[in-house]
């Protein structure tokens, strides 16, 4: 059989690429898992079979027991091998501490396999080379549905590079239904390539959760620093107008730890139709694409706050697209930029309301000459949005929706301590808290029937000690109460992984 749906594989930086590191609990009598240790479990250099197609792996030197059926064993020639087809192959069942059977026969068709080298468990030591189209000594293993689980510092966002890359590197593409899934544990891995921006390139059907991807700046920013849906994971710009994602990203967190960059792309840039971007943090922006830039039809953003952000949110495109949606957003700006930028004309079902727009140069723009559906369609998809502290209102072909709201007070609770959720401040806060909104999202943790506040989703999060949460001070943020280090875990208002549990 091949490797199946159900195999995971593990990697850390005190591993080497020539372990097993591959472990499938879907196999029949599945043992112990050795693979999440540096060393491999057994290390063997006689590995051997019969003749070709023989599935049956013998070793004079032996070592085997039954608790490694489940775990892969990494075959290579080493220095004297014969007929070896290189490759990971799992241990399907045991005879005897000499021999084991595996998933699949290792020969190449020129006969039987001897003096092979072969490590049972143990995980690799790199991302880059084992896991992509150079990886040596063998072709890269998982096929879809697998999950590839790499060991971080214990760090939540370290600014030490855990997984470094010479260049970007082809993962092999995989279907969109059942992605491969890069998941990040003890802490979040830290990825960077050398130079440029994107490390992984032409390769479809990958997801990620919790890993740390920071740009190395230079070529390539074209290209999302995740080429796949991302799920409390962190992009760091590192001063490069790039995107940090294009696809699907849920409660993630964008940095821009370099300084400013004037890229056009914004730092959630759906490459395609149907992408959302939903209770995510965005801290200082310097795209002048926007912290958010919605271009694709049924391209959405949902309860995300962008904290100095050179420009908030950017819609573009023309009278085709249609059913973007920007809601519940706060945007706070730097002083300069605009909090919504609407740059072309676009149909009735784009809906832009219910985000805070906050210090600003301009708080919504719109085109400044009439297309297809505009003045009408702006005024109407466009409506029910706070602005705070702009020098500028509106811009282009009107002026005001005509439920907005224009705060003359500051609408949060202690934005200089972190804590953005809504004060009671007459002309403040209590101006945009206790409306109608939108509709009443489901599935989001906070909210909940009388959920009605403006902005990002503000309910009063749920402490670790199952008591109402205080006022988040210092690096914490408002209202998703994880750390914007980036410390996702144990956070029992996280809505479920939306992925895989095996």
């Amino acid at each position: 059989m091949a490797v199946q749906e159900t195999a995971q594989w593990w990697i850390r930086t005190d591993g080497n690429d020539l372990n097993g590191a591959g472990f499938d609990s879907g196999i029949s009598g599945a043992g112990t898992n050795y693979c999440d240790q540096a060393s491999p479990q057994l290390a063997l250099t006689d590995c051997a079979t019969s003749s070709s197609g023989d599935t049956q792996l013998t070793s004079v030197s032996g070592g085997f027991t039954s608790a490694m059926i489940g775990n892969a064993i990494r075959l290579t020639n080493g220095s004297s091998g014969a007929n070896l087809t290189h490759g990971d192959y799992f241990i399907t069942g045991y005879s005897s501490s000499n021999s084991v059977t595996l998933d699949r026969a290792p020969d190449n068709g020129g006969g039987g396999i001897s003096g092979c080298t072969g490590n049972v468990g143990g995980a690799w030591a790199s991302i880059e080379y084992t896991i992509t189209t150079v990886a040596t000594p063998c072709p890269k293993p998982q096929v879809s549905k697998n999950v590839i689980n790499i060991r971080g510092s214990g760090t939540v966002n370290p600014t030490a590079v855990d997984y470094p890359f010479s260049t970007y590197r082809q993962f092999g593409s995989h279907s969109t239904y059942k992605p491969v899934l890069m998941r990040g544990y003890n802490g979040t891995p830290h990825i960077k390539r050398a130079s440029g921006h994107l490390w992984h390139y032409a390769s479809s059907g990958w997801a990620f959760e919790n890993i740390k991807v920071t740009s190395g700046g230079g070529a390539n920013h074209g290209f999302g620093l995740f080429e796949g849906p991302a799920f409390r994971c962190i992009a760091d710009q590192n001063s490069y107008g790039g995107m940090g994602a294009r696809y699907h990203a849920v409660e993630c967190l964008f940095l821009n730890t370099g300084g400013g960059s004037t890229g056009t792309y914004g730092m959630f840039d759906p490459y395609t139709y149907g992408q959302n971007a939903t209770r995510c943090v965005f801290k200082d922006s310097a795209n002048s694409g926007g912290a958010i830039k919605l271009g694709n039809a049924i391209s959405q953003a949902h309860g995300n706050l962008c904290i100095n952000c050179k420009n908030g949110a950017v819609i573009w495109g023309n009278s085709g697209n249609y059913n973007q949606s920007l809601t519940n957003n706060t945007f706070i700006g730097d002083g300069t930029g605009t909090g919504i930028n609407i740059t072309a004309h676009y149909r009735f079902s784009n809906i832009n309301s219910f985000n805070i727009i906050s210090n600003y140069s301009v708080g919504i723009a719109t085109p400044t000459t009439s297309g297809v559906d505009m003045p009408y369609a702006a005024r109407m998809g466009t409506n029910q949005n706070a602005l705070h502290n702009c020098t500028t209102n509106y811009t282009g072909l009107w002026q005001a929706g005509p439920d907005d709201k224009l705060l003359t007070a500051d609408p949060f609770t202690d934005a200089s301590a972190g804590d953005y959720s809504l004060n009671g401040t007459a002309g403040g806060g209590a101006e945009i808290s206790g409306l109608n909104w939108l509709s009443n999202v489901s599935g989001y943790g906070n909210e909940t029937s009388s959920a009605s506040n403006w902005g990002a989703i503000q309910n009063s999060p749920v402490a670790s000690s199952g008591g109402a949460s205080s006022v988040v001070t210092g690096t914490q943020i408002y209202p998703f109460r994880h750390l914007v280090e980036g410390d996702f875990k144990d956070d029992p208002d996280m809505i479920p992984h939306p992925l895989y549990s095996n």
